[in-house]
């Protein structure tokens, strides 16, 4: 069985994710929905893990999304880091940290 960090990295670059972050971006007019300035990450409210990674009404559902800069996503999450051994780039994509 893939590791729960292999399975979010998985899901952060498969194309079902990426058209739904660029349809959720596009659809916000790339609007930081927390401070006003551009938005370049989709942050999931409720945060991807092991026992939602494969449940498309937590990772695909819009209605737990939100449009925010890197700056915001940061402050969002603290330092960064979403868990052991992953952060975040500047795209929003989980990557070991």
């Amino acid at each position: 069985m893939p590791s729960p960090v292999r399975e979010q990295a998985r899901f952060y670059h498969s194309k079902r994710w990426e058209r739904a972050r660029l349809a959720y971006l596009e659809e916000r007019h790339f609007v930081c929905e927390l401070c006003g300035g551009l938005a370049t990450i989709v942050h999931h409210k409720v945060h991807i893990d092991a026992d939602n990674v494969s449940d498309p009404m937590v990772t695909l559902n819009p209605d737990n999304f939100m449009a925010v800069c890197q700056a915001c996503h940061a402050k969002v999450h603290g330092d960064g880091v979403t868990a052991e051994g992953v952060a975040f780039d500047a795209d929003g994509n989980v990557v070991p940290a």
